[in-house]
């Protein structure tokens, strides 16, 4: 118990995490223990009074739940543009096999800058 921290925001994850093991050991311990652990104390102590302690748990996997959500959209986007860069790959692939060599170079980067363009124009 302590009032070190102004905010719960302040408080660290670890004791967070400590405090929620304890008041779900609360739970199951009987009225006693509930009437003990779930009380608000004056002045608040944000790393100890369960509705605090609960509402900063609930912000924070709340903000880990968007956050996760944005590195999952990165990741779509980028398996997409890997695969436009499987695809112009395989198109370079068969150019080369089915030209000249002679023309194979120019036929490559005429099809390089072309699909260069088209990405560029995508808001990749």
């Amino acid at each position: 118990m302590s009032r070190t921290y102004k905010n719960s925001s302040d408080v660290p994850l670890d004791t967070i995490i400590a405090r929620l093991h304890e008041l779900s050991d609360a739970v199951v311990g009987g009225r006693k223990t509930q009437k003990q652990e779930f009380v608000m104390r004056v002045p608040a102590e944000c790393d100890h009074d369960a509705d605090l302690v609960l509402a900063e748990a609930a912000v924070r996997l709340n903000a880990l739940r968007n956050y996760n959500a944005e590195l999952q959209a990165d990741l779509d986007r980028a398996q997409a543009r890997l695969e436009r860069v499987r695809e112009l790959a395989e198109k370079i692939r068969d150019i080369a096999i089915d030209s000249p060599a002679s023309n194979n170079m120019q036929l490559i980067y005429r099809l390089a800058c072309k699909q260069a363009e088209r990405a560029g124009g995508e808001n990749a």
